[in-house]
């Protein structure tokens, strides 16, 4: 009857663990989502600057050739 008092804690143990591992892994998990979202956004962010910033570099570069065509 020890013995399978002794069984049954160890598979207790063991369902303990695996229950650790997987809440463990689920939040390493959700760091690893939250890491991708982060970098995600910050990428949309320099692409919107990006864009801003050739959208201005056109705009002045046509204001300056119509101005060079205006002093022709």
């Amino acid at each position: 009857d020890g013995d399978i008092a002794d069984i049954r804690q160890s598979l207790r143990d063991i369902v303990n663990r695996i229950d650790l591992l997987v809440a463990t892994n689920q939040v390493r998990d959700d760091a690893v989502e939250n890491r991708f979202q982060s970098i995600e956004s910050q990428l949309n962010g320099i692409h919107t600057w990006l864009r801003a910033m050739v959208i201005g570099f056109l705009s002045v570069g046509a204001t300056v050739m119509i101005a060079v065509l205006q002093i022709r």
